[in-house]
């Protein structure tokens, strides 16, 4: 997962006010059938806006962080506008339905239910949204959603991206550092990679990869340090190739960079020397 500062998506006058005018009928609809035509008639409204999504994410899935060229690249609504499959007497959040705060750029693997019956998993947020206490939902437009803790980690939401880490064979799970074993956060982490389906065989399997390449570039620059810094010609080399290598891994661009920066924050406590590669990275 990815954290995404809304402010930087670029959105246009006339998209806003294509929205506003779409919320107000929203809101002057007198039952749900008729918010729903509603919806239905202004849909196209936050597909226009995907390629601003995108923009902000390098064309990476938020959830995932994977460039799925063959996915349409769905924009999520967070909280769902219609249907909520954790509360099935919920309206929906129809009052965010054009809210920008509420969309997500997401991949089809991660929005949509998928079954990986050869990995022995399945997932997909569809149209659930489930909190850690219920009773806190919001059911109406002027309840507050301050109020609400929800389990799935958001993207936009800075300390949540930190709560997952990849092991060294790409699988998903709640970092160890921050998400104490019964702890709410452990929790989120643990609901999120289920929901998320952040642990299908494709994507673990490219995470796999990734930390294998991160271990024998990180090894080379932890074993290569000390003569580089006596300003030895070839360990020199090493230890340059590889913070370069590892660097490009965690840019914004990479795929994946979120998970390389927690996978090689995971070294921490391997040493003086794979603390200072760290600083090098800037980790």
């Amino acid at each position: 997962m990815i954290f995404i500062n809304m402010d930087a998506v670029e959105i246009s006058d006339e998209w806003l006010r294509q929205a506003a005018a779409a919320e107000k009928l929203l809101r002057d609809a007198p039952d749900d059938s008729a918010r729903k035509r509603v919806l239905k008639a202004r849909g196209s409204l936050w597909a226009k806006l995907a390629p601003a999504l995108a923009k902000v994410s390098n064309d990476k899935c938020w959830y995932c962080e994977v460039k799925q060229e063959r996915s349409d690249m769905p924009v999520d609504h967070y909280r769902p506008k219609g249907l909520v499959s954790d509360a099935r007497s919920h309206p929906g959040y129809w009052w965010l339905a054009f809210r920008i705060d509420n969309f997500r750029f997401s991949c089809t693997y991660c929005n949509s239910r998928r079954v990986d019956v050869e990995g022995g998993t399945s997932g997909g947020k569809q149209a659930q949204f489930p909190l850690v206490d219920d009773s806190k939902r919001a059911f109406a437009s002027n309840d507050p959603l301050r109020l609400e803790e929800p389990l799935l980690l958001d993207p936009i939401v800075g300390a949540d991206p930190g709560l997952l880490y990849f092991d060294l064979e790409g699988k998903a799970v709640p970092n160890p550092r921050l998400c104490p074993e019964g702890s709410v956060a452990s929790t989120r982490a643990s609901a999120s990679v289920e929901l998320l389906h952040l642990n299908h065989r494709g994507i673990k399997d490219q995470r796999k990869q990734l930390n294998r390449r991160l271990t024998r570039n990180f090894l080379r620059a932890v074993e290569s340090l000390d003569g580089y810094k006596a300003n030895d010609p070839a360990s020199a080399g090493v230890f340059k190739v590889a913070v370069d290598e590892l660097s490009r891994a965690i840019a914004d661009h990479s795929e994946l960079a979120a998970s390389a920066r927690a996978f090689l924050k995971g070294r921490r406590g391997d040493g003086d020397n794979a603390e200072e590669v760290l600083e090098y990275l800037g980790l």
